[in-house]
């Protein structure tokens, strides 16, 4: 017998065994068990999810995927110009380019992808299996389009097999990291250049004129700490990005915190009592990884919030001395101000409709343009650039 595949309704229904036995490591949590059914209880309104095992001929784990279905406006992957235009169509005719989608990945925009594929297995079979899956369900849901997301550079050797199976590889936005080659965000600042230095320590002090402290927290405590007022700091950031996938409950991030404990962290400024700014941050292995923040859009303009919450997470995950700090997927231009470059994402798409697959591969490059680099900068006495 061959490869085949058996979808779950629940990863609960996942034998775990052979579900944990897929995960990278032991920090994999994007494909823990507890990260993927937090997921599955706080956002089972707008979305649907299933678990994908897909086993060799002797019936051995050879690799597993997530799919989620969740409502997608095609305008959010639109340029400025045409989103425009698209929005003078809509005033007729209100769902033009709005669809459900089956997505392998789950709606968290962590620049993640949630494709395991077991070492030495047959990468290829695994990948056209999880495809038979995909379609399968796709047929069964009547949606638009399959997207699989997001893949790194190092992920592609193996990945872009799914364009023999009918798939377009468009780019996604890039992933912003920190190179950790200090021990210390002060000690960053020491290298820099003076006029990057002097706007640094310009806004640090107007942070400390005005009095805020910071504080870490992880856990139960990180997820007590997160009130309903606290979430609508992240609700405003989510208000004024350009590009929205998703908008996450609060409590998804209390239960992630109480479920998968130390590897949650909260970086949380306040103001007296108040929390005014945080930052959702995972510690995996050796890998830092910032999520999503929340801040005062006010307090913000006068006193550098966003800014000095990045410099406050930065000096913790420095401080721990981990190898790698991952920073989001947005707001390029300003962290390369930081010290941040990106790296490229990428995602796969397939119409599985009459009226998608075809506009799909006629506008693919207007649907899915390269993101803008941001400029390369000499931030370094040293002379380097990122």
């Amino acid at each position: 017998m061959g490869h085949s595949w058996h979808l779950y309704d629940s990863i609960l229904d996942v034998p775990q065994d052979d579900w944990l036995a897929l995960r990278t490591s032991e920090a994999d949590l994007f494909m823990d068990p507890r990260f993927i059914a937090t997921v599955e209880r706080t956002m089972s309104g707008p979305g649907r999810f299933w678990s994908v095992l897909v086993r060799d001929g002797d019936g051995r784990p050879a690799g597993c995927a997530c799919l989620s279905l969740y409502p997608l406006d095609a305008a959010l992957l639109c340029p400025p110009g045409p989103r425009r235009r698209l929005q003078i169509v809509r005033r007729v005719w209100p769902r033009c380019l709005k669809f459900e989608i089956l997505f392998c990945g789950l709606p968290v925009s962590a620049g993640q992808n949630h494709v395991r594929v077991a070492a030495g297995a047959d990468a290829k079979e695994v990948l056209r299996q999880l495809d038979a899956a995909m379609t399968r369900l796709a047929a069964r849901q009547r949606v638009a389009a399959i997207v699989c997301k997001e893949f790194s550079d190092d992920d592609l050797p193996q990945t872009d097999f799914l364009q023999e199976l009918g798939y377009l590889r468009g780019p996604s936005l890039p992933m912003n990291y920190f190179a950790p080659r200090f021990g210390s965000f002060d000690e960053f600042c020491g290298a820099l250049r003076s006029h990057y230095r002097y706007k640094i320590h310009r806004s640090q002090r107007k942070f400390e004129r005005a009095g805020f402290h910071v504080a870490h927290f992880c856990g139960t405590e990180a997820a007590a700490q997160y009130t309903d007022e606290v979430h609508r700091l992240y609700l405003d950031v989510v208000e004024h990005a350009e590009v929205t996938l998703e908008i996450l409950p609060a409590e998804f991030f209390r239960q992630l915190a109480a479920n998968c404990g130390d590897a949650v962290r909260l970086t949380a400024i306040f103001q007296g009592a108040r929390i005014v700014a945080f930052s959702w941050g995972l510690l995996l292995g050796r890998s830092h990884q910032n999520l999503f923040v929340g801040f005062d859009y006010a307090l913000n303009a006068e006193y550098d919030l966003y800014f000095n919450l990045m410099a406050c997470d930065l000096d913790q995950a420095l401080r721990q001395g981990v190898a790698e700090i991952q920073v989001g997927q947005t707001a390029d231009v300003f962290k390369s101000r930081m010290g941040c470059h990106g790296r490229p994402r990428s995602v796969y798409v397939k119409g599985t409709r009459w009226f998608s697959a075809r506009p799909l591969r006629l506008f693919s490059k207007l649907l899915m343009p390269p993101p803008p680099s941001p400029p390369l900068r000499g931030l370094f006495r040293d002379g380097e650039k990122l």
